[in-house]
């Protein structure tokens, strides 16, 4: 299997704006970029185990 050489990593993915009860009203979707794909799976692991997220990696 070949090397994919990329330029950043970005990582997506849904949350949601909460109201003042704590209730979910707005769904957002939010965006963190990333140098190597090692800072974004330790940010995954740390912060988006409840979540589906999507792994793009920037060429």
């Amino acid at each position: 299997m070949s090397e994919i050489t990329y330029n950043k990593v970005e990582v997506v993915w849904e949350d949601q704006l909460v109201n003042e009860n704590g209730e979910g009203i707005t769904p957002i979707v939010l965006k963190k970029e990333f140098q190597t794909l090692e800072e974004a799976k330790k940010f995954i692991d740390e912060n988006l185990t409840d979540n589906k997220y999507t792994i793009c990696l920037v060429v």
